[in-house]
Parts: structure tokens; sequence; C-alpha cells
């Protein structure tokens, strides 16, 4: 269950994050009262409804870590969790500040948050490839449906 939710909030960040523009300028129209042509709108949707997703997805992450399900032994690997789970729910929950409320502060939330969530990804993704190629572990091949062990 760890991994299919782990592969799944992936996959949703990084729809989240190839929407972006096309959210960007849906509101840009919407603030300016015009309506969004039909793709515009199906992304714009997307989007919205991926920050909702992705903020249940997290809740439901860290319940399975607070119930001592998912197992992450190394400090530097708890921080990074942490961290990306703090990203996540500070994105969907000022995505939805912003959109739902209208609140600008909430919009500058977000973009400062996107830019700090493709740092802590990238460390994510860094310690991934050092578990794999330095310590030559089963922690990447675990996540990647190679090792059952994990």
């Amino acid at each position: 269950m760890q991994r299919r939710l782990h592969w799944l909030v992936a996959a949703v960040v990084l729809v989240q994050f190839l929407t972006q523009d096309v959210m960007r300028e849906a509101l840009r129209q919407v603030e300016a009262n015009q309506a969004p042509g039909f793709a515009t709108f199906v992304i714009l949707t997307l989007h919205v409804w991926g920050g909702a997703a992705a903020g249940c997805l997290v809740l439901w992450r860290i319940r399975l870590r607070l119930s001592g399900r998912l197992q992450i032994r190394p400090l530097a690997a708890h921080i990074n969790h942490a961290v990306l789970y703090l990203l996540l729910t500070i994105m969907a929950v000022s995505g939805a500040l912003h959109y739902g409320a209208g609140l600008g502060w909430a919009a500058r939330w977000h973009v400062v948050g996107k830019w700090l969530l493709v740092g802590a990804v990238g460390l994510h993704i860094a310690g991934s490839l050092w578990h794999a190629v330095v310590k030559r572990d089963r922690v990447l091949g675990s996540m990647l449906g190679r090792d059952s062990d994990h």
C-alpha cells in the first residue's frame, strides 16, 4: 500500500507541476471576467481536484506513518518525508485558499511552496539514487517493486 501511495502522490504532483501554467492563465482569465476555453477549463479542473487529491493522499500517508505501518529508519529520511508532507499540505491548503477564497497571500505561499517542494523532491530523488549507487542497498529497488522486503 505504501508503495502505491508513494507513486500515486508522485504522479499527482507531476501533473500539478505540468498544469501550473494553464492554471495560472485560467485564473487570469477568470479575474478578467473572461470564460476560459474548454481545454483550459478541463486542465483547471484537473489541477484543482489534483490538489485536493494530493492533500488527501498526504493525510493518508501521515496516518500510515503514525500507525507504525510505514517504517523509515534513517533520520535524514524521516526529515525529508516530514518536509515533503508539510510542503504538500501547504500546497493543497494554499491552493484551496487562493482558488476558493481568493486570498492573495495564499497565492504567494503557493508559489514559494512550489519551489521549496521542487527542492525537497530533488533531495528525495538524490537520496534514492544515493541508496542505489553508493550504498547499493534495496531501498530504491523496493520502491520500484523489485524487492518484497519493503
